[in-house]
């Protein structure tokens, strides 16, 4: 499935750690690319920004991008492990840029976030008990998917007799 407005889900094939030019007196600005790659094979980059500058919510931009990172599997909060994110899932929300003529251009990666998980049936009986105020519901084996080895027979033997 190509990339399309909205949330694409992908699978890391590159990510690198790039410096970026110094802009308004800040020479310690940095890039995470993630490299991520559809089901069909299109691939598309998407950026997550390092700084020391704060944000409206009073938090960093290093400390907002090591939080994304570390949600998507990063080992021990680590930049220099960032190779071990690749091969895991991410979410590319993408978006159209706009043109200055005010129409749609090419589409882009507004923000990189780790995928959403299911939860497990353990999960959900515990949040059905939560919610009923009854108690854990028993959850059911899964289906059986490979089939029982059989059961011993003995060897046929050939009782002709022969002439």
């Amino acid at each position: 499935m190509p990339f399309k407005e909205g949330r694409n889900r992908v699978t890391i094939t590159q990510i690198e750690m790039i410096k970026l030019k110094e802009k308004d007196g800040d020479d310690n600005r940095f890039s995470i690319v993630i490299t991520g790659q559809a089901q069909d094979g299109e691939t598309m980059d998407g950026w997550l920004f390092v700084s020391a500058k704060e944000g409206k919510d009073g938090r960093t931009s290093f400390q907002r991008t090591m939080e994304t990172l570390q949600e998507i599997g990063l080992p021990d909060n680590n930049l220099m492990n960032l190779k071990e994110l690749v091969g895991k899932q991410c979410s590319f929300s993408c978006a159209r840029e706009e043109d200055s003529d005010y129409s749609k251009g090419q589409l882009k990666v507004q923000f990189v976030n780790p995928v959403r998980e299911s939860c497990s049936e353990e999960q959900i009986a515990q949040a059905m008990a939560y919610f009923t105020g009854g108690s854990i519901p028993q959850i059911q084996n899964p289906p059986q998917t490979q089939m029982p080895p059989p059961a011993f027979q003995p060897p046929v033997q050939n009782r002709s007799v022969s002439q």
